[in-house]
């Protein structure tokens, strides 16, 4: 196996402020997975710790196992970074938990859908910015890989947000699946695994398993969905970072890129100037919902609002704790695929 870019960039978790820092990205990751078209992945890149995640994921391994086996935790929980991950998942289930119980209310009338479609378009717009300062396009054959890479990203995207699925009360077997396939689009960098969710039709009814727990509503039942949906997201979890981790070691631009282009393909489901359609005979194009605003007071507002998230996010990524010159690069042992 090849190494991680020579970008990649080491964080360490040596404190508490540090383990608070990191749950905090974790937040920011677990409320992007709630929402529809943006995904943790993207906002792990943008941070800074997308490969580490990978690569944390990639270790838990045969060699992990004989660690385990012969009661070696220490060593384990060094082998997969556990302080890093620890303090990433407790983040990331925080966050995941408050945007639920946001989200209905965020999308419960025209206005406050608009204003926040309209900060999750930035968001995307700024993501797609930082991506592609991270390809190198020196030659006019990498910028004409690039551009092709960019363009079949952008028609696997809008020809996958147009899909229709049909809503319905998921069984066990297929809340597994959903679980293995929406965990793939998380850890990926432009897809949304409520995106996914939407598409799969079991979005609403997930979103609504948190909130029969806390009601006390059917709390056995949407206990065992979420532990299948969990099973289903851990196995896929497990299998695809590898295949995510060998991209990016070996196509890391050709990747980048396609992740670009599938950001820019999903910008249409988030763009916040749609029509509220109670009733339509048959499912309506995406174009046919879109409409361009009359400037006046509120759609300033909304236009904003876009603007201020992509400054936003393009300044977090800059000011990124996890790009301090005060890290290390990772060794490049830790970068190479461990024995088995």
């Amino acid at each position: 196996m090849s190494q991680t870019n020579s970008n990649f960039q080491h964080l360490h978790i040596n404190s508490s402020a540090s383990f608070a820092a990191n749950s905090g990205r974790g937040a920011l990751m677990g409320i992007a997975d709630v929402i529809p078209g943006v995904s943790g992945g993207t906002i792990a890149l943008v941070l800074g710790i997308y490969d580490q995640l990978i690569l944390s994921i990639t270790r838990f391994d045969l060699e992990l196992l004989g660690l385990l086996k012969r009661r070696q935790f220490r060593l384990a929980a060094s082998h997969v970074n556990a302080v890093f991950l620890t303090s990433l998942l407790a983040g990331v289930g925080a966050g995941f938990i408050l945007m639920t119980m946001l989200i209905h209310r965020l999308l419960s009338s025209q206005p406050s859908m608009q204003l926040t479609y309209a900060v999750f378009f930035g968001l995307i717009l700024g993501s797609i910015f930082i991506v592609y300062n991270m390809i190198d396009l020196d030659t006019k054959s990498r910028w004409l890989g690039s551009l092709v890479c960019v363009v079949a990203g952008i028609i696997c995207s809008y020809s996958v947000i147009n899909v229709t699925a049909v809503n319905g009360v998921p069984s066990t077997i297929e809340m597994f699946f959903c679980g293995m396939i929406a965990i793939c689009a998380t850890v990926l960098p432009g897809i949304s695994g409520s995106m996914v969710l939407l598409i799969l039709g079991v979005y609403h009814h997930f979103m609504h398993l948190p909130s029969q727990i806390l009601d006390g509503v059917e709390v056995s039942s949407a206990i065992s969905q979420l532990a299948v949906f969990a099973c289903g997201a851990t196995l896929g979890l497990v299998a695809f970072s590898r295949l995510l981790k060998y991209l990016l070691n070996t196509h890391r631009d050709k990747s980048l890129s396609v992740l670009g282009g599938i950001m820019a393909g999903a910008l249409p489901v988030l763009w916040p100037f749609q029509k509220h359609v109670e009733k339509w005979d048959g499912p309506p194009a995406r174009w046919e919902l879109m409409y361009t605003p009359d400037i006046g007071g509120f759609e300033t507002l909304v236009i904003f609002s876009t603007v201020a998230a992509a400054v936003g996010i393009i300044l977090l990524q800059r000011l990124s704790p996890s790009r301090s010159d005060d890290e290390d690069q990772i060794d490049a042992d830790h970068d190479t695929e461990p024995a088995e």
